[in-house]
């Protein structure tokens, strides 16, 4: 039998992903609405975080967070650049946004064409 509560605190934890404390609800769904893959590594030390998992997401969750590696960085920064330019092109005529083929014109001070 466990020591460990079989409920997730009410007291926020620092991220390392983040940098910052962020509550065990935001852990279970992150921005993508899935748990982070960091759940587990986080949380086992303050309550029964397998245990409550189990008892609350899907097979096909559980079996998605067991399988989920982070992406690597380089691969997360082009993803990030990729929508950024997606959004400005979707929204060209809002303040700020200025259209572009992507590449940089060596004319340009600012480095943007």
């Amino acid at each position: 039998m466990s020591d460990l509560s079989p409920r997730p605190p009410a007291d926020p934890r620092r991220c390392p992903r983040l940098g910052g404390p962020v509550s065990f609800a935001y852990c279970l769904k992150t921005g993508d609405g899935k748990p982070c893959f960091k759940v587990l590594d986080c949380w086992w030390e303050i309550f029964d975080v397998r245990q409550y998992l189990r008892q609350t997401l899907a097979e096909d969750e559980l079996a998605a967070l067991a399988a989920s590696r982070p992406q690597p960085k380089v691969t997360s920064l082009v993803e990030m650049i990729r929508q950024a330019r997606q959004r400005l092109q979707d929204r060209p005529n809002e303040p700020g946004a200025r259209q572009s083929s992507g590449e940089i014109d060596p004319g340009d001070p600012g480095g943007q064409s």
